[in-house]
C-alpha cells in the first residue's frame, strides 16, 4: 500500500511540475532535478492526515501509512535527484561563488568586497 500511494503521489506532482518546467525552458535534466525537488508536500501532507486522524476519518494505522508515504515523498526523490540530476556547477561561476566567500571579510573602508557603496546624499 505504500509503494502504490507513494508512486501516485510522486506520479502527480511529476504531471504537474515537469510540464512547467518545459515552459520556462529549462533543460531536460534540470528541468528533472527541479521536478523530483518539488515532488515533496511534507507540510499539507501531515496536516491534512493529522486532521483526518483527529476528527475520526481515518484510523491509527491508516495515519501511519500516510504519514510513512508523505516522508517518503520528500526523500526518495530528494535522493534520486541528489543521486541523478544534480546539476554542474560551471568553473567560472564556481571560481566566482568561492572568491566572493572568501572575499567577505570587510576592507579598509568598513565595506565588504564587491558590496556597493553608498552614494552620499547632497543635502539642499
Amino acid at each position: 500500500m505504500i509503494v502504490v500511494l507513494l508512486a501516485v503521489k510522486i506520479l502527480t506532482k511529476v504531471i504537474g511540475v515537469w510540464p512547467l518546467t518545459r515552459a520556462f525552458r529549462f533543460r531536460a535534466r534540470d528541468g528533472a532535478y527541479t521536478t523530483l525537488l518539488m515532488s515533496t508536500g511534507l507540510t499539507f501532507g501531515t496536516i491534512s492526515a493529522l486532521f483526518g486522524l483527529n476528527n475520526g476519518h481515518i484510523d491509527r494505522d491508516q495515519y501511519a501509512v500516510l504519514v510513512t508515504v508523505v516522508i517518503a515523498s520528500a526523500v526518495v526523490p530528494t535522493l534520486i535527484a541528489q543521486g541523478l540530476f544534480r546539476p554542474e556547477v560551471e568553473p567560472p561561476v564556481a571560481a566566482e561563488i568561492q572568491g566572493a566567500a572568501s572575499a567577505g571579510a570587510p576592507g579598509s573602508d568598513g565595506v565588504a568586497a564587491g558590496a556597493a557603496r553608498p552614494t552620499p546624499v547632497k543635502e539642499p
